[in-house]
């Protein structure tokens, strides 16, 4: 992939980068907003392999070029917030695919560690920044989610800057968790769902009734409860007589966001409501019981014979 060799060619320039500012003079900016390492540098390091990252110096980096240098100035304009940040941007960007590639991953970098030390200012102006480049950072953040390397604060914090750029995301977040093991798919449901767009729905919905593990086929049923679509119906429908619990759990809640469908839908919950029941699965007739209350607009008891058929009745 070309961006993970741009990476790759420009990971001693974002040391020098992180050497320079260091070097450049006093600043009202923490250690944590000089690093220039990437997106990637913490992503390798989360999973405790030797990388190179905010800890270099100078003496561990390649001379200086003058383009090193210029971004270095740029970079700490941005930190200290100096007027002219737009032209400053243009004239980073001017460098080239690479040199864009660098910012955005200084900026997904110094988003996290400024979200991790508490900098609400610092983390809102990184993120709105990362509008202007919402493709490229579109494409790391969906990269890191499917092959789900860092932790889980990481992950989250992915998924939720996937959700601020729009449902333009939905679409290669898809594509991605099409490719990916199980781990990497749930942690992309678990972005696409945040975005709450019907373009998700279809997907999320082969998921729900795939030969998929049970994890990925939750992500799926809990996303598809938050869309709360009539037209889920069917997928609803068909993991409420799933073989696997969990599955037919994650049916309950999809079936009470379905409030639009009460009528239609009640008799499978109370259904499947007695098939728990008899099986003794304690957990699912209480999930059971919630929904068809949510679908009759009222809890009529736990004696199943007293549920009307629709709703209100």
């Amino acid at each position: 992939m070309r961006l993970l060799n741009l990476r790759v060619s420009y990971r001693v320039m974002g040391l020098a980068l992180m050497s320079i500012a260091s070097c450049a003079g006093p600043s009202n900016e923490t250690s944590s907003r000089d690093s220039g390492a990437s997106l990637f540098d913490q992503l390798e390091a989360a999973q405790g392999r030797h990388v190179r990252t905010g800890g270099a110096t100078a003496s561990d980096a390649e001379p200086a070029s003058a383009q090193m240098r210029e971004l270095a100035v740029l970079w700490k304009s941005f930190l200290d917030q100096q007027p002219g940040w737009p032209e400053r941007r243009e004239a980073w960007c001017r460098h080239g695919d690479a040199a864009r590639t660098l910012l955005v991953e200084n900026l997904v970098r110094t988003m996290m560690r400024a979200r991790d030390a508490g900098e609400g200012a610092l983390f809102h102006r990184c993120r709105t920044e990362l509008l202007e480049h919402r493709e490229l950072a579109t494409a790391l953040f969906v990269e890191a989610l499917a092959s789900h390397r860092g932790d889980q604060v990481l992950r989250n914090l992915a998924a939720e800057t996937l959700a601020f750029f729009g449902p333009g995301t939905a679409v290669p977040i898809i594509h991605a968790a099409r490719a990916a093991d199980e781990r990497g798919q749930c942690a992309l449901l678990a972005a696409l769902k945040l975005l709450t767009h019907a373009e998700a729905r279809p997907f999320m919905e082969e998921r729900a009734v795939s030969t998929a593990s049970f994890k990925v086929r939750i992500e799926a049923l809990d996303g598809l409860a938050r869309l709360a679509d009539p037209e889920s119906i069917a997928t609803c429908r068909a993991c409420l007589l799933d073989r696997d619990p969990s599955v037919r759990r994650f049916a309950f809640k999809l079936a009470g966001a379905l409030k639009s469908q009460s009528t239609a839908l009640l008799p499978d919950v109370l259904a499947a409501w007695q098939t728990a029941a008899q099986a003794g699965e304690l957990e699912l007739t209480r999930a059971a019981r919630w929904a068809a209350q949510q679908l009759a607009g009222r809890d009529f008891g736990a004696d199943l014979a007293r549920w009307p058929r629709g709703r209100g009745n």
